[in-house]
């Protein structure tokens, strides 16, 4: 096994190490049975929980830490550089990584949003099917955004883009194709990865909206 963003090896555990990780589970288990049983039987609108117990948002996470009754703000990536170059043994390092040393896990989130991973890396760890299948029994499932950008579309109204595509559809595959047009929730406030990525990209750059009807020409491409 591999880490997909780093590519360096994940090494097999210990039997220390796979205990610990046991021990963890338990430690879960033991918490969510004593949750479901504080919850259980109740109406859902009347369970309240306590503020530990609650999943907070990232934007309320603060990176900010008391020292001597004083806010004082960390870099949790500059912390770990501190901590790494001043260690005097690994066992001195391991001791200090048992601490909660960040508010949320470096390699899912930076400061702000999710980070960005690489899909690449993602193909290269399935492996080749070996294995025969019907192909005519199959369904097609085929990104809709892919199509838009593959094929080069005439500089025609969209009604007529819409027709050419959907007749370059049928040609091409089967009439159980599925075409997948997979975007933004109006609503930015419903949480996934999709708006984890809207956030990130709108940091970077922004596009002008486009106000179009079935009418016009084609002007971009």
């Amino acid at each position: 096994m591999s880490n997909l963003l780093s590519a360096l090896p994940i090494l097999p555990q210990t039997f220390d190490e796979r205990e610990k990780e046991i021990r963890k589970d338990v430690e879960w288990l033991r918490f969510y049975e004593a949750t479901l049983s504080r919850i259980k039987g109740n109406n859902f609108n009347a369970v309240k929980f306590k503020r530990n117990d609650r999943v907070q948002p990232l934007a309320l996470i603060s990176d900010a830490i008391k020292v001597h009754d004083e806010s004082v703000s960390l870099n949790p990536t500059t912390l770990f550089q501190i901590i790494y170059i001043t260690k005097q043994s690994d066992e001195e390092l391991e001791d200090v990584l048992t601490y909660e040393l960040c508010p949320f896990p470096l390699p899912l989130f930076d400061e702000a949003v999710m980070r960005k991973g690489t899909k690449s890396a993602l193909y290269k760890a399935f492996k080749p099917c070996t294995r025969d299948f019907n192909a005519e029994s199959g369904v097609y499932i085929i990104d809709g955004g892919y199509l838009l950008h593959r094929v080069i579309w005439k500089r025609e109204t969209f009604s007529s883009v819409c027709d050419n595509y959907a007749t370059y559809v049928r040609t091409n595959y089967k009439s159980t194709a599925l075409v997948i047009f997979d975007g933004y929730p109006e609503n930015e406030t419903v949480g996934g990865t999709k708006c984890a990525e809207r956030a990130r990209r709108t940091q970077t750059q922004m596009s002008s909206e486009v106000m179009f009807n079935a009418t016009m020409i084609r002007t971009v491409s």
